[in-house]
């Protein structure tokens, strides 16, 4: 291997060759800013001259912007990292933090690899995300799907600048707007009955008649153990693994509550541990969602009793509305159904058109007990002894 003499001055810089078997191959060398001091860094530029020069070039300006503070000097490192090398980041760090959503963010980034994975992080621009965007939508995906993709890959460069990998990142807007896609589907007591009556499966009714009254989430509600009850307070409590905000609550279980634990008493299983199952069983998948068998039990009765395309989480939206038409204060409602934050509760204040009509009956009965005749009130001015002047004459 044999290397040219420098053919520029060092301080601008220098591209030089390097002769090897294979043939020659061009370089660059230049002085660049990293921790807060100037080192040398080279890297291949190409196989020929022209490329050496439009690469030094190029990283010049780099360099210049960094010292003038327009943006900071990536390098030849940051040029390397790939979206796959931003995602797989992302999915240590949730792994790190022990994120119960780690499992539905690997399918979303089944997508986001397949379409942008092999590609360069420094080439992920704005432009390259909205032709992304535009694909999905020509494949039929809703633009909440289309959220939870970007809202991945928003993470990757948030990430990556956080840690210092990368110091940019590309515009990358929501298309759905807020609460856009938030289901209006609830059911009234008698509808719940009728479906519930169509359910053959004595512990899934069991399940669906507790996720009724709480709104528990249904993995929380499938987690609930034997141990974590306790017989002497009549209290559940939901530990903060198995919860998908983090924080473990405490239920307790009297009223309607009280009947669902008794049944689940005289169907408990030594073997098992858990509060509600089927035939031992865990009622939710470990990918998420119930059983296939028992989602299509629901479905079945659903159409049987002519409510077709309710899904089980609408028991969830029930219960926050009943909560709330029952006055429960938020707080305490908010602490059953297991929210964090006031907007995403807000999200099930579902309203339908029976509230509306009690809300204008209301309204109509308050109006119709205002006076009807007119009060005309005689205006008179403040000094009396004018007053009585005007009356004499």
């Amino acid at each position: 291997m044999k290397e040219d003499a420098t053919t520029r001055p060092y301080a601008k810089g220098r591209v030089f060759s390097r002769t090897f078997l294979s043939g020659v191959r061009w370089s660059i060398a230049y002085c660049a800013p990293k921790d807060g001091r100037s080192v040398e860094v080279r890297e291949v530029a190409g196989s020929t001259r022209e490329d050496a020069e439009r690469l030094l070039a190029k990283r010049m300006r780099e360099v210049a912007n960094a010292r003038y503070g327009l943006r900071r000097f990536e390098g030849p490192q940051a040029e390397r990292l790939t979206l796959n090398d931003l995602l797989k980041d992302v999915e240590r760090d949730y792994e790190v933090r022990q994120l119960r959503s780690l499992r539905t963010a690997k399918v979303h980034m089944q997508r986001l690899r397949a379409a942008l994975g092999g590609r360069r992080a420094v080439s992920v621009t704005s432009v390259v995300v909205q032709r992304y965007v535009l694909a999905r939508r020509k494949e039929g995906a809703a633009s909440a799907t289309i959220d939870r993709e970007t809202e991945l890959l928003r993470r990757a460069f948030a990430h990556a600048k956080e840690t210092g990998r990368l110091s940019f990142a590309p515009h990358i807007p929501r298309q759905a707007r807020a609460h856009e896609n938030a289901r209006q589907g609830f059911l009234e007591r008698a509808d719940f009955d009728a479906i519930l009556e169509k359910i053959a499966d004595e512990d899934f009714r069991d399940y669906l008649e507790w996720f009724w009254w709480t709104g528990m989430r249904p993995g929380e509600l499938a987690s609930l153990t034997w141990n974590a009850y306790d017989a002497q307070t009549k209290t559940l409590r939901l530990a903060a693994e198995d919860a998908k905000i983090g924080q473990g609550r405490v239920v307790p279980v009297i009223g309607p509550l009280s009947a669902i634990i008794e049944r689940r008493e005289a169907k408990r299983i030594p073997a098992c541990r858990l509060v509600f199952h089927s035939g031992g069983q865990r009622m939710t998948r470990s990918t998420g969602g119930l059983l296939d068998r028992l989602y299509d039990a629901w479905s079945k009765a659903c159409e049987a009793t002519g409510q077709a395309g309710l899904i089980p989480y609408d028991l969830r939206r029930t219960a926050v509305r009943n909560l709330r038409a029952a006055g429960i204060p938020e707080r305490v409602a908010m602490e059953i159904t297991g929210h964090k934050t006031r907007s995403m509760f807000d999200r099930y204040g579902i309203v339908d058109e029976r509230d509306m009509r009690n809300a204008f009956e209301a309204v109509g009965a308050y109006v119709a007990g205002l006076p009807k005749t007119r009060k005309v009130a005689v205006l008179r001015r403040p000094n009396s002894d004018v007053n009585s002047d005007v009356e004499k004459k």
